[in-house]
């Protein structure tokens, strides 16, 4: 292919290109390389304060294709400003074909952050999907000092922290503020979220095969690109 550089991302990049490009575009290699970790740190390194990384890896119904298929949550917490990162744009795009080149049609949807929405942001599609991302550096520091943590569980470790904590100052709290924070937690319930508890309420008291079908369709519904809370569709 007539490269300049030849070198194996398995390995650390050399020093020499560290914060040397005003742009890195991965199109096609992270998810055959086996040390994804070290690839993608390379990546990382090589561009300049104020330079952009643009990656496209396969990250649904593309089993096979390569080692990896990614979600978006490892690129919104890889990109963080801990690792001199901000994402600028996470995108998916579903293709009729495996073959991208083939589908003169995609649709295209940008991703919210999981950590933003508290939750997982899952995908289940019938099509094959490929991720994009735009992050850019904004400051140089070593990628992966801490390495990133899954946004839901950091939420759920950080909530229980918070139930011991409040447990053991239960007993120098007053009735009338446990009262208050009763009416506190009933008031953040929007219309939306009370629907949504008493469809649940009423699907836990179907039978046994009825329900497990009902959470099914639910959990499809939820984790598909028809789901406005996770993808927004970008008109082309």
């Amino acid at each position: 292919e007539g490269a300049n550089i030849i070198h194996d991302l398995n390995q650390p990049v050399p020093e020499n290109l560290h914060s040397r490009f005003d742009a890195v575009i991965e199109a096609g290699s992270l998810e055959h390389i086996f040390n994804f970790p070290v690839a993608i740190a390379n990546l990382m390194k090589m561009v300049k304060v104020g330079g952009s990384i643009f990656i496209a890896v396969p990250a649904n119904n593309l089993c096979g294709h390569g080692f990896y298929q990614f979600s978006p949550e490892i690129m919104f917490r890889i990109f963080s400003q801990e690792n001199g990162f901000e994402v600028k744009e996470v995108a998916l795009y579903e293709d009729l074909y495996p073959a991208t080149h083939m589908t003169s049609s995609q649709s295209v949807y940008k991703v919210v952050d999981p950590e933003s929405v508290k939750t997982r942001v899952g995908l289940i599609s019938k099509r094959p999907v490929t991720m994009m991302v735009e992050a850019k550096r904004i400051e140089e520091i070593d990628p992966f000092i801490t390495p990133p943590m899954q946004s839901d569980y950091v939420e759920l470790w950080e909530k229980d922290k918070e139930k011991r904590s409040s447990t053991s100052n239960k007993n120098d709290s007053t009735g009338e503020d446990q009262v208050l924070e009763s009416k506190d937690r009933v008031k953040h319930n929007s219309p939306i979220q009370v629907v949504k508890k008493t469809i649940l309420w009423f699907i836990k008291r179907l039978p046994g095969p009825i329900r497990a079908r009902a959470y099914g369709y639910l959990e499809i519904r939820h984790f598909s690109l028809s789901n406005t809370l996770f993808y927004k569709k970008i008109d082309r």
